[in-house]
């Protein structure tokens, strides 16, 4: 009688679920919507100060700013930004109700969802966002912005005679699709930890 030869049992394989980690900067976009998972008209997501883009630091601010119970801060090291000042690479604004209002970008490692960085030519943005509206500010720069349903996509370009960084996008700023255009440079316009707009 011929033996039959048993059929070997298969080994159950188990599917690790991936390991979130933190985004690095680079997989971050500019949007008119916002930048990565922070988006203009909501709260900041918070799921683990270890992997979050944005973190709330109760120290809160100073006295003479009000009652503000804490500051939402970037997660990343600072960097130079075109001027040579060392700031996070990019910084978030949230109004009274704690919805992100305006997000200003200064690392050059952030994209555009069509590719402008700091440090840009005039030329890549124009050739990337040949519909947007352009609102020159003379003598200081040249906005370009792109308007959402949700919010506004705006990249500053320098247009100071003489200035090295002339012809170069110097921020890119995402915030409220309302209200007109403005520039940033060479203003006190910057954002703070305990700005609100």
């Amino acid at each position: 009688m011929p033996s039959s030869t048993p059929t070997p049992t298969p080994t159950p394989t188990t599917t690790l679920a991936p390991v979130p980690v933190k985004p690095t900067l680079a997989d971050l976009v500019a949007t008119t919507q916002g930048l990565g998972p922070l988006a203009v008209g909501a709260a900041p997501p918070v799921t683990d100060p270890a992997l979050d883009v944005l973190v709330f630091d109760p120290v809160g601010c100073p006295p003479s700013e009000g009652p503000v119970p804490g500051i939402w801060v970037t997660s990343y090291p600072d960097v130079p930004d075109p001027f040579g000042k060392s700031r996070p690479p990019f910084q978030v604004a949230v109004d009274p109700s704690g919805n992100v209002s305006r997000i200003d970008v200064w690392s050059p490692q952030i994209k555009t969802d069509r590719g402008v960085v700091v440090g840009s030519s005039r030329d890549i943005v124009t050739s990337a966002y040949p519909d947007a509206e352009l609102t020159e500010f003379e003598n200081r720069s040249s906005v370009f912005t792109v308007r959402g349903t949700t919010g506004k996509l705006s990249i500053e370009v320098l247009n100071r005679p003489g200035d090295p960084l002339t012809e170069r996008v110097v921020s890119i700023r995402v915030d409220r699709p309302t209200g007109p255009s403005y520039a940033i440079s060479n203003t006190d316009n910057i954002i703070s930890p305990c700005s609100f707009r």
